[in-house]
């Protein structure tokens, strides 16, 4: 099966906090996941953690049981 992906802003701002990404994964059969790697971008601000969404679309040969998982920059500052 194979599904569409691509990042969404929440608190974290594409361009910023993360790198925005799209793409299209495939799991094998037997799998039952997959990691979608987003790059985040560092900074020297205390501020809170951010979040982001990833969305699924558009899948082939499956159904999505669900369609979005959030994604959390955690403060280092």
């Amino acid at each position: 099966m194979s599904v569409a992906y691509n990042t969404a802003n929440g608190s974290a701002t594409a361009g910023q906090d993360y790198d925005a990404t799209s793409g299209r994964v495939t799991i094998y059969p037997g799998g039952t996941s997959v990691t979608v790697s987003v790059t985040t971008n560092g900074d020297n601000a205390v501020e809170p953690d951010e979040t982001f969404t990833l969305g699924l679309s558009a899948p082939t040969n499956a159904t999505l049981a669900d369609t979005s998982a959030t994604g959390t920059i955690l403060n280092d500052d």
